[in-house]
């Protein structure tokens, strides 16, 4: 119960009674994290006793507190080649590999906020605990050793669909490099070394690289030299490096649908922001002898772990949300005015005599003016738009949205809120459950009634055999999620497209909506409408009413995307100052289902949920 007991307490402290009177906010966190960390031994205690219930080793505990301190770290620590990443006659200068990196301390955070226990603390209670107990018939493997490692084999695989999700494109690189070791030329890590080289490039492209890169004197361990490797190149170097690979890619596995919408991708960002056309690149192999072949060497023990910022030239460089500056460890190292490396010429020799190559090359080239006059009418009919916020953008220029001929759609997850924010638990967790099934059962039956074939899928109605369910909401969401991070202004290749071929074909439609409602009911602060009233009397009984009248506000909102194409086809959020009546959430879903404008016979089967 620590999960609702630390809730409670949470509860207590905001509520600033007993105890927690007078005191500073800072003093309450820090009874809240003081709290958090007897929970947290409290656990580990538990913990042991389940664990030594089984049949494992106890020794194998010493290691478990290991495991925690370096959880941060890759599971390898080998030397990064840039070689990894370069082709026949496309060489990257020696500097930019270090020749030294930063070394892995297992340094425990002494942060007094923090949410856990120190780890030699927890580490020295269990190892007190279990102090002078045997292993005697206990074993390291239950399941056989085997099969241990192909399950953390497959781990370490899955890390890279976790950090392509979380932009961590960086990340998804040295693991793949650590991962070809034991499985060279694997389809799964090239291509995964695509799409994170394709991330780097839109995002250093759109001047929002700062929104994806961690700099490299943060970083410890070997691989550093991937985060020092992407913080020194220039946009344009990562664009060129992001188009040789993805060419290769395509040329070894020219079915792959992704792998192909990915190098278009990459080669429209080469043409349309650095290089018109392909006379920049050279047809002839490098022949300069001298070249710079050294390793940069960084002294990591004057290199402030938090380094000093500043502007470059006296400019600040907006990157998305975010003010980006560059640090006093890497500043020698940048030049903004520096020309493109001479390497960078090279970059496509092996592919210049190839007819294919040039053709693919100069089509997109001459694209670009159309491309251009596209994105110049895009800016024109957004001109007004100022928020910054890419939802509140787009429902700006679109008013009155629109979707039409969709014969079926799938409802992931409809959600409904019941808030109260007099109360000290403002969500009304039984009325919201209540409310979401009516919700459901309402979107079912107006689904019906206006003739489009549905399916909704929902965690909280999954069962024992729902496996299948279950992956397709998680994929569903996380892609969501990483859909919203980019933003409309970044418009990404869907890295899922192959997973979602099956999805749709399960589902018979490539529509699917996200919709959900939050009912919120505050309290009417129009005390200052009845002291005025008491100079006017005859408005006196009116302003009685209106103070103590509740105040309410429902929010409604669609989100409709075509995973087929990975755009998001509709967008609709409406505002009532009503409460949350059953006639007015089902007349903004009739005029949902109004929108989509089914094929006029109707005839289809419904699906029921």
């Amino acid at each position: 119960k620590h999960v609702l007991n630390e809730f409670e307490r949470s509860e207590t402290i905001r509520r600033d009674f007993g105890l927690f009177r007078n005191k500073s906010i800072t003093e309450d966190e820090l009874s809240k994290s003081m709290y958090s960390k007897s929970l947290e031994s409290e656990a580990d205690v538990q913990g042991l006793g389940i664990y030594l219930k089984s049949r494992y080793k106890i020794s194998e505990l010493k290691g478990v507190f290991d495991e925690l301190q370096y959880a941060a770290q890759p599971y390898g620590n080998t030397t990064f080649n840039k070689s990894f990443l370069e082709s026949n006659n496309y060489k990257m200068p020696g500097s930019y590999q270090l020749k030294e990196t930063r070394q892995v301390h297992a340094e425990d955070s002494k942060e007094k906020y923090d949410t856990h226990p120190q780890i030699k603390m927890r580490r020295d209670t269990i190892l007190k605990l279990i102090k002078g107990m045997k292993d005697n018939g206990r074993q390291e493997y239950l399941v056989g050793k085997t099969e241990f490692e192909n399950i953390r084999e497959m781990s370490r695989f899955e890390l890279n669909g976790i950090y392509l999700e979380n932009r961590m494109y960086e990340a998804t690189i040295y693991n793949s490099f650590l991962l070809s070791k034991a499985h060279p030329n694997n389809k799964y890590l090239e291509k995964c070394i695509t799409k994170a080289l394709y991330g780097l490039n839109k995002y250093a492209s759109s001047g929002r690289f700062g929104e994806i890169h961690s700099d490299y004197p943060e970083i410890q361990g070997k691989q550093q030299e991937v985060y020092y490797f992407f913080r020194i190149m220039d946009p344009k170097e990562i664009a060129i490096l992001a188009s040789n690979y993805s060419w290769r890619m395509k040329k070894k596995y020219p079915d792959d649908e992704e792998i192909s919408a990915i190098t278009e991708d990459n080669f429209k960002i080469l043409v349309d922001h650095y290089f018109s056309s392909r006379t920049f690149f050279s047809a002839f192999p490098d022949s300069v002898v001298e070249k710079d072949t050294l390793p940069r060497r960084i002294d990591f023990k004057s290199t402030s772990i938090t380094p000093e910022l500043k502007f470059i030239k006296g400019k600040l460089t907006l990157r998305g949300h975010h003010k980006i500056f560059i640090d006093t460890s890497a500043f020698s190292l940048i030049d903004v005015d520096k020309p493109l490396p001479q390497y960078c010429k090279f970059a496509f020799v092996d592919y210049m005599k190839d007819e294919d190559f040039k053709t693919y090359f100069d089509t997109i080239a001459k694209g670009k003016k159309e491309r251009a006059d596209i994105r110049k009418e895009t800016v024109k009919n957004n001109s007004s738009v100022k928020s910054g916020d890419w939802m509140e953008d787009y429902m700006k220029n679109h008013p009155n949205p629109e979707i039409h001929g969709i014969t079926k759609m799938v409802f992931v997850n409809p959600f409904y809120y019941k808030v109260d924010s007099r109360k000290d638990m403002p969500i009304r967790s039984r009325a919201s459950e209540e409310a979401e099934k009516e919700f459901s059962n309402s979107i079912g039956k107006l689904a019906t009634l206006s003739g489009l074939n549905y399916a909704i899928i929902d965690k909280k109605n999954l069962g024992e055999d729902s496996a299948s369910d279950f992956n397709d909401i998680a994929d569903l969401s996380t892609w969501v999620e990483e859909f919203y991070d980019h933003g409309n202004a970044i418009d990404f290749v869907n890295y899922k497209s192959e997973k979602f071929k099956a999805i749709i074909k399960k589902y018979n439609t490539p529509y699917f909506c996200w919709t959900g409602i939050a009912a919120v009911r505050t309290e009417n602060l129009g005390a200052f409408k009845l002291i005025a009233s008491c100079f006017f009397p005859p408005l006196l009984p009116l302003a009685i009413y209106k103070t103590f009248e509740p105040k309410y506000t429902t929010v409604q909102y669609y989100i409709v995307m075509n995973l087929a194409t990975g755009k998001m086809e509709y967008l609709k959020v409406k505002e009532y100052k009503i409460n949350d009546r059953p006639d007015v959430i089902k007349s903004c879903l009739y005029d949902f289902f109004k929108q989509l404008k089914p094929t006029a016979s109707g005839n289809e089967t419904t699906s029921n949920q």
